[in-house]
């Protein structure tokens, strides 16, 4: 009898919710929702007391999914330090997979995609909904996304950019994923969206951790010798340096060398790059 009453509720919820969507939750009255169960509207007084019970319950039902979905996915939760520091050693690979996870639950799980129709039919009507539009699909996300660019980047400011140039594409995709007859090439979107940027932030990082360290090593009146992995040494000059980089997909930067050379460019690949200061040479 109490599974019985269970799933008695959950339709409720299902049907409610599938209406919210279509007329927004203004726009729909109880009896509208007990003619799309075809009971009377007494009957379903007797599962939920109001329009808001129903809304109240739809919305515990979506804390919940993010929970389990957190939980599957191994994602960081809590305060936003704490969200910061375990995303430090978070991998990039795990990233892209719980935002296209989070996508598809916006988009194609029937009732985390009614709810999100339903706040951004409501958002300007009804200061709770404007409020709820905020917390799943705008200021909250993004919060989120700079805690973790935060952790990753190790600069608070430079965290808050980042989110926005990361999070305000897929934001759009929403709506463009509404609108097309070919879901799949949203999907493909996404993808190439989140590869392209986190190849940029993977490539950005090894640059300054490069450039970092290369800063220390160049010191006086000195050429510099390269060492890579499967090379034989090459002195760097502006011209040995571009005709050698032509065999290579690499990083570069142009570091100011005193007197002897106008400027030396410094390669590294995926594989770390030794540089080591030789006095005498040229």
């Amino acid at each position: 009898m109490e599974s019985k009453e269970k799933n008695t509720k959950e339709k409720i919820l299902e049907e409610a919710l599938k209406l919210f969507a279509q007329s927004g939750y203004m726009g729909t009255s109880m009896n509208d929702i007990a003619s799309k169960l075809g009971v009377t509207k007494a009957a379903l007084y007797k599962h939920y007391k109001s329009k808001q019970e129903i809304l109240d319950s739809i919305i515990e039902k979506m804390k919940e999914l993010d929970i389990e979905r957190g939980k599957q996915y191994e994602m960081p939760v809590g305060d936003l330090e704490k969200v910061t520091a375990e995303y430090k050693e978070m991998a990039f690979d795990k990233i892209k997979q719980f935002t296209k996870v989070q996508f598809l639950h916006w988009t194609e799980e029937e009732f985390s995609s009614c709810f999100r129709k339903m706040l951004t039919l409501e958002q300007y009507r009804e200061p709770q909904m404007a409020q709820l539009y905020q917390n799943y699909l705008a200021s909250g996300p993004l919060t989120y996304m700079e805690a973790l660019f935060s952790g990753m980047l190790g600069d608070a400011g430079k965290a808050r950019q980042t989110a926005l140039d990361f999070y305000g594409p897929i934001f759009l995709l929403y709506s463009i994923y509404d609108g097309a007859e070919d879901k799949s090439h949203v999907i493909k979107l996404l993808e190439e969206h989140m590869d392209h940027f986190l190849q940029e932030m993977q490539d950005s990082s090894s640059t300054n951790r490069g450039a970092s360290g290369l800063s220390m090593a160049i010191q006086g009146d000195l050429n510099m010798i390269a060492f890579t992995p499967g090379r034989s040494a090459v002195r760097f000059t502006q011209e040995t340096a571009a005709l050698w980089s032509r065999g290579l997909t690499v990083s570069t930067v142009v570091i100011p060398i005193p007197r002897r050379t106008a400027s030396i460019l410094i390669f590294w690949t995926s594989s770390p790059i030794i540089v080591r200061p030789v006095p005498g040479c040229g």
